[in-house]
């Protein structure tokens, strides 16, 4: 009898030396609430908050390429905790990309993409028409555009009409002096690459 009581003894203390031992090698957990994958933004920009659950002691959110249009706010925690991601409005014509490192107790746990849409792409001058005397002359013409954009002049005006230096926000426009004995008339097309988005800049240079 005695032999049978310390076999069933011996069994007991293997089954709670194994549950004991699969708690202690239980690896980190983080779960948020609601549910995440990714994240995802309108143009204007905006803030959204989640829970976070953690079976660790320090967990920590940090943005792969560290875009500046992203905050995350508490930016670390310990176990429980709630987290902010705030994202700025964007400007470009361009879709923005980036993904959230999430690190529990020291391990790389989940990472979430963050996407953010654009605008429709547009493009202004602040005139679209120019006169100039027909003496030698350049001006600026000031770009409001919310993409990369090029500028070209008519092929049929390249004699006497050229761009001289430009930024991302303006244009310098060159031209030379009439001496036909008659006004003229040329154009500077701005665009948008791939895109519909277009202005063109009438330059008209009279004869005297």
């Amino acid at each position: 009898m005695k032999t049978i009581h310390y076999l069933l003894l011996a069994a007991g203390l293997c089954v709670l030396t194994s549950a004991c031992d699969d708690e202690s090698s239980e690896g980190a957990r983080l779960t948020f609430e609601p549910a995440l994958e990714s994240l995802e933004f309108t143009t204007e920009g905006g803030s959204q908050t989640f829970l976070l659950y953690s079976n660790v002691p320090e967990w920590s959110i940090r943005c792969r390429y560290g875009d500046e249009w992203i905050d995350v706010w508490p930016a670390e925690g310990d176990f429980d905790g709630r987290f902010s991601v705030t994202v700025d409005e964007n400007d470009r014509a361009e879709l923005r990309y980036d993904h959230l490192e999430i690190y529990a107790g020291g391990e790389l746990m989940r990472t979430l993409e963050v996407r953010q849409q654009a605008p429709a792409p547009a493009i202004a001058t602040n005139f679209t028409e120019k006169q100039v005397a027909a003496s030698a002359a350049s001006f600026d013409v000031l770009v409001t555009c919310n993409a990369e954009w090029r500028a070209e002049v008519s092929p049929e005006d390249e004699a006497w009409l050229s761009l001289g230096e430009r930024t991302a926000t303006r244009l310098n426009v060159v031209c030379a002096v009439n001496d036909t004995g008659a006004s003229r008339e040329g154009a500077v097309r701005l665009y948008i690459p791939g895109t519909a988005c277009e202005v063109s800049l009438a330059v008209k240079q009279s004869n005297n």
